[in-house]
């Protein structure tokens, strides 16, 4: 994604910015899907094993 963003930005012309428009609506549409068939995290246990300093 951050690649994405910046290449967006070091290419700005009308016609590079309407392509992008169009990938990031594809892109977060296709990590939809991904996200709603990852199962839910369990998240006090991922609250115990994490090492936070």
């Amino acid at each position: 994604m951050w690649a994405l963003a910046i290449a967006q930005l070091s290419t700005s012309t009308d016609a590079t910015w309407d392509y992008f428009e169009d990938l990031r609506y594809e892109v977060s549409r296709i990590l939809g899907k991904l996200v709603a068939t990852l199962p839910e995290p369990d998240l006090p246990d991922a609250l115990e094993t994490t090492d936070v300093r």
